[in-house]
């Protein structure tokens, strides 16, 4: 376990200071995004000086991993494909930690990351408008209905195909929201 963590930590400094490569559309977090990169790389390399003895310290570092990731995501602009990272301390947590300790990492999972979204959340006024209507997700007005396959379990299945969209909304299609 204290080979992973380490690895874990080093690796997550490394991929913070690999994204100051890449072209950023919105460069206000680069301060936080160092001392975030700062901390991943002294919590790895504070674990490698404390070496594989010291299993209070191992068994803390994936819960501390969920709350250095969703103060990423907190900080981060854009978020990008950042909370797919949360599958390293979750995992550390399930494969050498107790049931116990995994609902636990879940619950802090679960916690932090929807207060980090709830920060990274963009302003109302950058919000897609929808007009009272689903018009955005359906161009053409109506509701999308798909026939289920039966199944051996008793499904039902639908003798005929559903109707074309411009049948069930019952109106033509507004030439300003079609693409």
């Amino acid at each position: 376990m204290w080979r992973v963590t380490v690895a874990m930590y080093l690796a997550g400094a490394v991929t913070i200071a690999a994204t100051f490569a890449a072209p950023d559309p919105d460069t206000s977090d680069r301060t936080a995004m160092s001392v975030l990169g700062a901390v991943s790389l002294a919590l790895g390399l504070g674990l490698l000086a404390a070496g594989p003895r010291r299993v209070l310290v191992a068994k803390v570092a994936p819960i501390a991993g969920v709350l250095l990731l969703s103060t990423v995501i907190a900080v981060a602009r854009p978020i990008g494909a950042t909370p797919l990272f949360y599958l390293w301390p979750i995992l550390l947590a399930a494969y050498y930690g107790s049931s116990r300790y995994l609902v636990a990492t879940l619950a802090v999972f679960c916690t932090t990351f929807a207060a980090a979204s709830a920060i990274a959340a963009p302003s109302a006024r950058h919000r897609p408008r929808l007009s009272g209507t689903w018009r955005g997700v359906f161009p053409r007005g109506g509701v999308v209905s798909t026939a289920a396959p039966a199944s051996s379990a008793g499904g039902t299945r639908l003798r005929r195909p559903a109707r074309p969209v411009e049948e069930t909304s019952g109106r033509p299609p507004d030439p300003e929201v079609c693409f």
